[in-house]
């Protein structure tokens, strides 16, 4: 997945392909696109449903998953931030976007 975000993946010009045609069609211009996809992150990271859920189940006696286990969503949110080619100003997008056809 990050290989594919970051522009490394055979299919990276096709995801980027599809942001920037999604992000013309809603009219967000390209430059907000990092951004955007970055509070998407962070809205996964920081979601509590996966909380929520664990709380739930041990209220009913469910054997479930430790509150601070995360999905591969979540997972995604730290490198998304620490990664140079990733990021708000997403620079592999920023990149990908001028080559791709």
């Amino acid at each position: 997945m990050l290989a594919l975000l970051r522009g490394e993946s055979p299919d990276s010009a096709r995801l980027f392909d599809r942001v920037r045609a999604a992000a013309e069609t809603f009219v967000v211009p390209l430059d907000a696109v990092g951004p955007v996809v970055t509070l998407g992150w962070m809205h996964h990271r920081l979601s509590a449903a996966a909380a929520a859920r664990s709380r739930e189940g041990a209220r009913f006696g469910a054997a479930t998953g430790s509150q601070e286990d995360v999905g591969p969503l979540e997972r995604l949110a730290r490198p998304w931030l620490v990664d140079e080619q990733l990021g708000p100003g997403w620079p592999a997008f920023v990149r990908g976007r001028r080559t791709s056809s």
